[in-house]
């Protein structure tokens, strides 16, 4: 048995769509969609916002400057925060396990989302700790990350299990030793889970 359970956020526990957010903000703009998506999230800003580099207020100036909008702080955290979807089976599945096991969540996420998540899905409440990128101040796949949480939870890195979507991020934490699932769906990972842990 596994002493450590460590879930990923956005595409595990939650669905998220950042096309909401480059939408919404094209329509008030008139910039277009693509131009939005990628001064916010290839430009290094997101990035930047993701690992604490910058605050929340410095990543709503720097989008509103660029995008030549008035939009209230309140406004654009609206447009910003409203993109995530609850994955009722994954949710279920935590309410079954987390009074048996010790679950923890490692996210690359900023503080607006986080915040927002907390508030919004209750299911986020049974975790016994989270760590953040923007706190920690690197994201997955750096090895940074794992090996703070590692050092965090005080086990060895065997005894931990890493759930995520994203495969460069399961090979980061498998080159440190984690045992990992790579989640693809609900009922490929409940098969995975079941063979390393009876629920």
């Amino acid at each position: 048995m596994n002493k450590k359970i460590v879930f990923d956020l956005g595409g595990v526990i939650l669905d998220f769509d950042h096309t909401i957010i480059t939408k919404k903000l094209s329509k008030i703009s008139g910039f277009q969609e693509l131009e939005i998506f990628e001064f916010i999230f290839k430009s290094g800003l997101e990035k930047d916002y993701d690992t604490g580099k910058i605050s929340s207020i410095f990543f709503y100036e720097k989008i509103i400057d660029y995008l030549k909008v008035k939009l209230t702080y309140e406004d654009f955290f609206s447009i910003w925060n409203n993109i995530f979807f609850e994955k009722y089976e994954i949710s279920e599945f935590i309410k079954q396990i987390y009074k048996n096991y010790d679950i923890y969540l490692l996210s690359n996420t900023n503080k607006e989302h986080f915040n927002y998540c907390l508030k919004q899905f209750p299911i986020l409440k049974n975790f016994k700790n989270y760590f953040l990128s923007y706190e920690i101040g690197f994201r997955k796949p750096d090895k940074r990350i794992f090996l703070y949480m590692i050092d965090e939870l005080k086990v060895l890195p065997n005894e931990i299990l890493f759930i995520d979507d994203i495969e460069e991020n399961i090979i980061s934490a498998k080159n440190i030793g984690l045992k990992t699932i790579y989640f693809k769906d609900y009922n490929q990972f409940y098969i995975e889970f079941s063979k390393y842990n009876s629920i």
